[in-house]
């Protein structure tokens, strides 16, 4: 078996055993997740796990087929509301669990990345920084930071600042092993920049 192929049978079955305890996940124990649904626990979970950048429509008929049978945005979202907060973390934490070092036969690692953006102080930044703003009218100032992480070490990897206007894709950060290629940042592990990183 190949080592995606692992993966992706234990994440499954993280997400088939933790749909079968739904009182652990609901925000109502008793009351969520006790009817039949289309979009049940265990879809929904795994539909948030793989959510991509299509919309949400295109994100559900990836799921249940492009033939109409999907469910509606609305559904979507009311299904959404009734997990806990401690759902998506036990999850994760129960799919890195099943793995050591061996179990990646010591060749692959398991990283994440992800992207966060926070406001600046007008004219902070410069050119670099600023932003036009949805209605066309004036501009904003702020920065987007992407960060990749090491699951089973705990650790931060790398991470690229880039001003607003310039992003690079949290699949390319976590993919590059040699620095930004799209006018990017790079804070190398143990750099000062990256240590504040791993911590803010």
């Amino acid at each position: 078996m190949r080592v995606s192929e692992s993966v992706a049978r234990t994440l499954l079955g993280c997400v088939e055993s933790l749909a079968a305890r739904p009182e652990e996940c609901a925000r109502s124990p008793g009351r969520d997740f006790t009817r039949d649904r289309k979009l049940g626990l265990a879809r929904l979970l795994l539909l948030l796990v793989t959510w991509g950048r299509d919309t949400v429509a295109g994100e559900l008929a990836k799921t249940f087929g492009w033939d109409g049978a999907a469910p509606s945005g609305p559904a979507l979202t009311q299904q959404w509301r009734k997990l806990n907060d401690r759902a998506m973390p036990a999850l994760l934490r129960s799919f890195l669990a099943g793995f050591e070092p061996a179990a990646l036969m010591g060749r692959y690692r398991l990283l994440a990345a992800d992207g966060t953006e926070w406001q600046l102080l007008p004219g902070t930044g410069g050119a670099r920084c600023r932003v036009r703003n949805g209605n066309g009218e004036g501009h904003h100032w702020e920065m987007h930071a992407t960060c990749a992480f090491d699951l089973l070490r705990r650790t931060f990897e790398d991470a690229v600042f880039q001003g607003g206007p310039r992003r690079t894709s949290p699949a390319r950060c976590a993919g590059s092993s040699t620095g930004c290629t799209a006018g990017g940042t790079w804070c190398r592990c143990g750099s000062p920049t990256a240590t504040s990183a791993a911590g803010t």
